[in-house]
């Protein structure tokens, strides 16, 4: 695409790398100049695609940006990524460091997940905050007509080992 005009840095959106060739006005107001961008939501949204599927890491600068987007509070995405909230601030106070490649891996695989199917992405969500309160438990399995099948177990009475 041929921009025409200069760029404009949309600071709105938190992201320091964001320029708009157009789409926006500039109003001046009694409190200063103020910004109006044409769909922002739709703005929005397609920066976060271009973060998601960015082969940079993300850094806190954009952990931020797609936490908002994902309507997270910063305990949700701690849980998401395995953190306690205190780190997701961290994180995101730190701007331009990037944050661990498994962060980064769990939070791309939650964006697409929600993406796809929210009522499976808040499900998903839920168990990772039942986590902290969660034990293994021992399952038993027996053999099936199609397989293997979990079999019913009984915690109170388990069955010896053979070994």
């Amino acid at each position: 695409m041929n921009v025409g005009r200069s760029l404009f840095p949309y600071e709105g959106c938190g992201l320091d790398w964001v320029f708009l060739a157009n789409g926006f006005s500039v109003h001046e107001t009694p409190y200063g100049r103020a910004i109006a961008v044409q769909d922002a939501d739709s703005l929005h949204e397609l920066v976060l695609r271009e973060i998601i599927t960015s082969p940079h890491p993300i850094r806190g600068q954009e952990l931020r940006f797609i936490r908002s987007m994902l309507d997270l509070s910063q305990e949700g995405m701690g849980k998401i990524i395995g953190v306690r909230r205190l780190q997701v601030t961290r994180m995101e106070v730190s701007r331009k460091k990037p944050i661990s490649p498994s962060a980064d891996r769990a939070v791309r695989m939650f964006f697409a997940l929600q993406r796809h199917d929210r009522v499976l992405a808040d499900r998903v969500l839920e168990l990772l905050n039942e986590f902290d309160d969660q034990q293994h438990e021992q399952m038993a399995f027996v053999p099936s007509g199609h397989g293997w099948a979990r079999a019913v177990y009984d915690h109170a009475h388990p069955m010896e080992s053979d070994n």
